[in-house]
């Protein structure tokens, strides 16, 4: 097996174990949500965490993103602490003015949630900060070992506060502020991460270098966040939080996907900026990305016939009727990935300002196109609109990028996933018998066996590797 792709796998399953149980873990708190929470009460907390996100993205300066790649590139233990040290310095100083800002509007306008606004942000930044830091240390065990144990406590913590002590659907906000002083505080002892801040690191000049690395990524950060919120907006000027809480539910079975795009991004992320500089870079991005796609289009049509079955039996009866919008946006989770896989090319040469263009016209797209959809076909429209932006965002990044890594997508490998896909999908919409859904999945279970048998084996090698070597 190539080495490439074996390094590749190692680095997938590690990420998987972080990433992927935690958010499946995470996926098992909807039932808790959708029998105790109404749509409306959810749906003014999902505002809210969406408002935090943003927050999260200028008040980090994109810090914790810039960390990581350059720390791929550090030589030394000095160059490893001069980079931590600088990075973290940018990330402090925009949480002390964040922190001040929000003082100041709290005591203004009397917001209720001023101190949970405050602790959400700064430890979200505290907790990814130290993340990226031990994932560009190699640490990748701990990495995934903190993934997993840090979703046991966001879901103890969601059960005691919204069960037990019935707080409401605030209760999403504290569990989450537990998690990222958890994760925060564990990493910082695990790792001793104290050593490798060194005031006497600080230089403005490297301070400047990160800048000017971080800075085109913020407008970006901020185009990905409209792309991925824009929708709620559109339906809460035009509905209410009832219909925003609708709307996040449906998203949120495509999180599945997004677990798996997140283990294959980050580990393509690592070794397409190692590979980067090889003669042969572009014939190795095509076939990681084809083999990465076929193994998602083929887990997506075995997932929706389970979805369904899973939205008539566990989730809330108040949510039901939102079945009917989740497929598409399991299409536009899968242009995004698509979109995601091919912007590496412009990090690996250090070109973010390039994603900039892409974002930006997309989410003018989904706008456009989404304020007359969402007042005409409800959240089918927002849906729609979000997968048309996506692909436009696809579109525009594969032209940009050829100069830099370019992976062309197959239509001959990928012709029996798409087929897969697209017949699942029928299926979703006429089946309604839990057996025959159960065998519907169960047969393009072993469709996605066969088709992807040859990267199967290479996984299940890879994954024995690692313990044999363990």
């Amino acid at each position: 097996m190539n080495n490439r792709i074996q390094n590749l796998l190692k680095n997938s399953f590690i990420f998987m174990i972080g990433n992927f149980a935690s958010k499946i873990l995470i996926f098992l708190l909807l039932p808790l949500y959708t029998n105790y929470l109404d749509p409306a009460e959810y749906g003014q907390v999902d505002i809210y965490i969406n408002i935090l996100a943003i927050f999260y993205s200028v008040v980090s300066l994109q810090s914790c993103e810039s960390v990581f790649r350059f720390m791929v590139d550090a030589k030394t233990e000095e160059d490893k602490r001069s980079i931590i040290s600088n990075s973290f310095v940018v990330a402090l100083c925009g949480i002390l003015l964040f922190t001040i800002g929000m003082c100041i509007f709290g005591s203004i306008t009397g917001f209720k949630y001023t101190i949970v606004f405050i602790l959400y942000v700064c430890f979200n930044i505290f907790a990814f900060f130290s993340q990226q830091a031990i994932r560009g240390l190699n640490y990748t065990v701990l990495y995934s070992t903190i993934g997993v144990v840090s979703t046991l406590v966001q879901i103890f913590s969601n059960i005691v506060f919204i069960v037990v002590c019935k707080f409401g659907s605030v209760s999403l906000l504290w569990a989450h502020v537990i998690t990222y002083i958890f994760v925060f505080l564990s990493i910082l002892i695990k790792c001793d991460l104290f050593k490798y801040f060194k005031p006497s690191a600080i230089k403005l000049s490297i301070v400047k270098e990160h800048l000017k690395f971080n800075l085109p990524l913020l407008p970006n950060a901020i185009c990905i966040w409209g792309i991925s919120s824009l929708g709620k907006y559109l339906l809460l000027f035009f509905y209410t939080t009832a219909e925003v809480g609708l709307f996040s539910f449906a998203t949120k079975f495509s999180q599945i996907i997004i677990a798996i795009n997140s283990i294959l991004f980050m580990a393509w992320q690592q070794s397409a900026i190692s590979e980067y500089n090889s003669e042969d870079k572009n014939e190795y991005a095509t076939e990681v990305f084809n083999k990465f796609l076929s193994l998602e289009l083929c887990a997506t049509a075995v997932i929706l016939p389970l979805v369904k079955l899973l939205i008539f039996t566990v989730m809330g009866e108040d949510y039901r009727l939102a079945w009917i919008y989740v497929p598409i946006f399991f299409i536009g989770t899968i242009l995004k990935f698509c979109g995601q896989f091919a912007s590496i090319g412009f990090f690996g040469a250090k070109k973010t300002n390039t994603v900039f263009f892409a974002s930006m016209t997309s989410i003018i797209v989904y706008m456009v196109i989404g304020y007359f959809a969402a007042k005409e076909f409800y959240i089918l429209g927002v849906g729609i609109s979000y997968t048309i932006a996506q692909l436009v965002d696809y579109l525009i990044i594969q032209i940009r990028v050829k100069k830099y890594m370019h992976a062309k997508p197959l239509l001959k490998k990928l012709c029996i996933p798409i087929v897969s896909f697209a017949i699942s999908m029928a299926l979703y919409y006429v089946l309604d018998s839990w057996f025959v859904l159960i065998a519907v999945a169960l047969i393009f279970g072993v469709i996605t066996l066969i088709s992807n048998m040859q990267f199967i084996k290479e996984i299940i090698t890879t994954i024995f590797s690692k313990a044999k070597n363990k």
